[in-house]
């Protein structure tokens, strides 16, 4: 088994700030990362999983070198169920750039209402805080309404959503539309669940493509309420000569 502390320094081990790199080199050393943490015998899931996200690293922008973008995310998220069908949740989280410097802070809401087991619908606030390269914060505040389609399969989960937004992980308030499919595999007498997803962020006012986001980790079950998520997300901008790679840690905590 692995640590966090050894995911995060295999994957961040080849990258330099500033430096500018192929990014079907990233795919090829992130593979051989994904391989070594979770084994031989659950390759080949976490192989299948991987595909949306190899896809888009391959790409490139039109063979130009591009800024590839790094940041470290870490929150906590509480969540209850509060009557039948409903339930609320509180997430913290703080974020760091590629110098690994503060940038930011978010407070998140959330309401969420399954009416059925394969529907899901919800609603978020998001107080952000970023911090400016003058020292000044300044401050957002994001919102976010979605539904959910999901199935079960033999032990596969896939499903579907779609959300309206006003916040995409950078400056600005323009209105999205996030269109997105997912994934998750339940190992047969394993703590681990790996997960991917793939979305696309359509911006509105220009209906354009603004960027596409690949994601794949796993969640680990600490205690029957308590559990630790690790995830890798990959930025592909449509719009920029730009990449953005986001590594995610989150502790989830339901009350």
């Amino acid at each position: 088994m692995f640590t966090i502390r050894e995911l995060m320094s295999r994957f961040f081990i080849s990258y330099r700030k500033g430096k500018t790199t192929s990014t079907c080199t990233h795919s090829l050393k992130f593979l051989n990362n994904i391989r070594y943490c979770f084994g031989e015998k659950k390759q080949r899931e976490v192989y299948i999983m991987l595909l949306p996200v190899f896809f888009l690293l391959s790409q490139g922008v039109k063979g130009q070198s591009i800024e590839n973008q790094f940041q470290l995310r870490a929150a906590t998220e509480f969540s209850k169920k509060v009557v039948k069908k409903v339930y609320v949740s509180f997430t913290p989280e703080l974020r760091w750039n590629d110098a690994m410097s503060f940038d930011r802070y978010l407070l998140t809401g959330g309401l969420e209402y399954k009416p059925y087991k394969f529907l899901k619908l919800y609603g978020n606030y998001r107080f952000v805080g970023d911090k400016k390269s003058d020292g000044e914060t300044e401050y957002f505040h994001r919102f976010q309404l979605g539904s959910e389609l999901s199935d079960k399969i033999n032990r596969w989960e896939t499903g579907a959503g779609l959300n309206c937004t006003n916040y995409t992980d950078d400056d600005g308030s323009d209105m999205f539309f996030r269109y997105k499919v997912f994934t998750s595999y339940n190992i047969r007498k394993s703590k681990i669940t790996p997960q991917a997803s793939f979305e696309v962020f359509h911006q509105l006012d220009k209906n354009i493509i603004y960027k596409y986001r690949s994601s794949v980790g796993f969640d680990y079950k600490l205690k029957k309420k308590i559990s630790v998520g690790v995830d890798y997300r990959f930025d592909y901008y449509k719009t920029k000569n730009k990449n953005r790679h986001i590594v995610d840690l989150e502790l989830k905590i339901r009350l």
